[in-house]
């Protein structure tokens, strides 16, 4: 979703942000989920310059994983706040390009972080796959050195 400064200014700057984004045609150029829900963002908006915006947002979803064992679909509720500021200069990660800014890119941006690396089915076999703790025998010999004092 692409939002101009003005939009900001007049809708969202006194009353708040209430949007709900649909990333599912980002799910084709990645791997990470199998699906995504709606997203819903709520927040403030300020205008800390005429051209300098911070953004406050709730951001709430649900995911769809594979699980790390067995690739089953594992739901994965997800909801986290963050503050982005978003300016013309270089040293903004997201910035005003033609009076408008991309709400979306902000938005996917801090979602994929938040993803786990792992999740697990409810019947996925956890131990199946884990291995004994090994013991290295350099420090082995330590401990029964230190045993003996």
């Amino acid at each position: 979703m692409i939002l101009t400064l003005e939009k900001l200014k007049t809708e969202y700057a006194n009353q708040g942000m209430n949007l709900t984004l649909d990333f599912k045609n980002r799910l084709k150029d990645q791997t990470l989920m199998y699906d995504i829900d709606l997203v819903k963002v709520t927040g403030q908006v300020q205008f800390l310059q005429s051209r300098y915006v911070h953004f406050d947002l709730t951001i709430e979803t649900t995911l769809t994983l594979p699980c790390a064992i067995t690739l089953k679909p594992v739901i994965y509720p997800l909801s986290f706040k963050i503050e982005e500021d978003v300016s013309e200069t270089s040293d903004a990660e997201y910035r005003i390009i033609e009076d408008k800014i991309h709400l979306g890119d902000i938005v996917w941006g801090a979602i994929i972080p938040m993803i786990p690396m792992q999740v697990y089915a409810e019947d996925a076999p956890r131990d199946q796959f884990e291995e004994e703790p090994k013991i290295n025998e350099v420090f082995a010999q330590l401990k029964d050195h230190f045993d003996k004092k």
